[in-house]
């Protein structure tokens, strides 16, 4: 092997080292993505179940307050709206 074809081996070589390395940080940032891309998911998927609750719990203590203020004696409509 003389010289000449020695450097092409090693320049060649080299390509090689450098098209894995290429390759391995793309699999690793797809890998990444994919990891942050199902942690968003969750996270809005909770911000989404925490509203639904809250809108439940107001919508408990508004028939809450509609049931104990006709036990009273019956809500008038300004009561209703105010919930008081």
């Amino acid at each position: 092997m003389n010289l000449q074809q020695s450097n092409r081996y090693a320049l060649n070589n080299q390509q090689g080292a450098i098209l894995l390395m290429v390759l391995i940080t793309v699999a690793l940032m797809g890998l990444m993505a994919g990891i942050a891309g199902s942690s968003w998911q969750t996270i809005v998927q909770r911000a989404k179940e925490a509203d639904l609750l809250w809108k439940g719990n107001q919508i408990r203590q508004a028939i809450g307050s509609y049931y104990e203020a006709s036990q009273v004696g019956g809500a008038a409509p300004k009561t209703w709206i105010l919930d008081q």
